[in-house]
C-alpha cells in the first residue's frame, strides 16, 4: 500500500516483529518477521536488521532511535538488492542513500498504550 493513513509496528520482546499498514480506505497490508538490533556507539541509535517472512521474504537495515514515547526509524531494503544504502549511526537520520533522501525516508513513530 502506498499513501498509507496509519502505520501501526510491534516490535515484540521474542525478536519478531509485525507492522500494519492502512490506507484511507481502510485496506490493511501486514508485514512480519524477526529482527536483530546492536546498540552503535552513537548517541542513543541502534542498528537493526529486519528479515521479513510475509508477506513476501525480504531483508532490510536500518537505524532507530527511541527518547520518551517516540521512536525514529530509517530503514532500506537490502535484499533483494533494490540499490538503497542503508543509513547508518555515524551518518544520522536522514543518511539513506549518502542522504540523497534527506528526512522522506524518516518515519516517527507514537508509542500507544
Amino acid at each position: 500500500l502506498f499513501g498509507p493513513d496509519s502505520i501501526y509496528a510491534n516490535f515484540a520482546m521474542d525478536m519478531s516483529y509485525t507492522v500494519e499498514q492502512y490506507d484511507s480506505t481502510g485496506a490493511k497490508l501486514t508485514l512480519s518477521g524477526v529482527y536483530t538490533q546492536t546498540k552503535s556507539g552513537v548517541g542513543d541509535i541502534w542498528t537493526i536488521t529486519v528479515n521479513q517472512s510475509s508477506p513476501a521474504a525480504l531483508d532490510s537495515e536500518g537505524i532507530f532511535e527511541v527518547t520518551n514515547s517516540t521512536m525514529l526509524y530509517e530503514i532500506v531494503q537490502t535484499n533483494p538488492d533494490i540499490g538503497a544504502v542503508p543509513p547508518t549511526a555515524a551518518g544520522g537520520f536522514g543518511s539513506t542513500n549518502g542522504g540523497a533522501l534527506g528526512m522522506m525516508n524518516v518515519q516517527t513513530y507514537q508509542k500507544i498504550e
